[in-house]
């Protein structure tokens, strides 16, 4: 039996979104989000249209939802990986999508609140830059 104050701090082994049961945002799946340039998950986005967001958000689910070994097939090209998500795409009710968005920024929120930010060693040739002794 679990111990009760540890549940809030367990990542569930899948979230559902509507009829979909995605894995967890993982480090894995934020490389593939780096490799095929989804600004929306990466952080990295800049001006990115209506038509864009709708392909990354659908390029996440998938990412998510789909057999593992088809996402890292599909992942290593870029048309591959555009035809897997636009064949994705086609499954899923239009209806579902505001739900999607608000349980992916819910995701993120998450993974950024989890990120930490590494800073290099200041050079120990410096006297200014030495703590006191």
């Amino acid at each position: 039996m679990e111990d009760p104050r540890v549940q809030p701090f367990l990542v569930p082994e899948t979230l559902p979104i509507g009829t979909l049961k995605l894995r967890p945002f993982s480090a894995g799946s934020f490389l593939i989000c780096q490799r095929r340039k989804l600004g929306l998950f990466t952080g990295d986005s800049t001006e990115i249209s209506g038509d864009e967001q709708l392909y990354q958000v659908m390029a996440f689910l998938y990412i998510h939802s789909a057999p593992m070994n088809e996402v890292l097939i599909a992942a290593g090209n870029e048309e591959r990986f555009r035809l897997a998500v636009e064949t994705f795409s086609m499954t899923q009710p239009i209806g579902s999508i505001p739900e999607a968005m608000q349980q992916i920024q819910a995701l993120c929120d998450q993974a950024a609140s989890a990120s930490v930010e590494i800073h290099a060693k200041p050079s120990s040739a410096s006297s200014e830059t030495a703590p006191p002794n």
